[in-house]
């Protein structure tokens, strides 16, 4: 496959992955999974970092599947009001067919405004750049520690879920 298209391959790969993780129907809180699936090889690893930060949350340490990764968005959601996500650029390696990719992550507690977090993935793909073997997700833990807050003024409930903590059954107030 000549370069162009390699990389144009890649880019659309990342991006279709990205926004694989968008609300199902815009406005809801209603993940769509069999979206993302479609995108991720059979032997797919998602991860976090900053390795600092991820040292201090337990529920995103360690590499999980892309089934736990579609089980631990739907608890995130799930506290949600709705979310929006917005590939804002992106950096294209067709040799060691890679993408990182920087969005808008726009999240929205219930009864309140929308919270920017700036997210980056470092994406790579398998052999033919159509499908995600490898994605390491940085997230700002200032945002997610607001939108915890957030979530908690909103409920009066202490143990909202943090999404920087929502996976493999983490629950932050305790």
């Amino acid at each position: 496959m000549a370069s162009k298209e390699l990389y144009d391959k890649l880019t659309a790969t990342a991006k279709e992955f990205v926004l694989s993780t968008s609300p199902k129907k815009a406005g809801t809180n209603e993940a769509d999974p069999d979206r993302f699936l479609k995108t991720i090889t059979s032997d797919f690893k998602m991860s976090w970092g900053h390795k600092f930060f991820v040292t201090t949350k337990p529920g995103l340490q360690g590499e999980i599947s892309g089934q736990d990764f579609v089980e631990h968005q739907g608890k995130m959601v799930s506290a949600l009001e709705t979310w929006d996500i917005v590939p804002t650029s992106l950096c294209v390696d067709v040799e060691k067919k890679s993408v990182v990719l920087r969005a808008d992550f726009f999240m929205v507690a219930p009864g309140q405004e929308k919270l920017l977090n700036d997210i980056i993935f470092w994406i790579t793909m398998d052999e033919s750049g159509g499908k995600v073997k490898d994605a390491k997700e940085f997230i700002d833990p200032v945002a997610s520690a607001e939108l915890a807050e957030r979530m908690k003024s909103g409920t009066g409930n202490d143990t909202t879920p943090n999404p920087a903590d929502a996976d493999k059954g983490t629950n932050p107030g305790q």
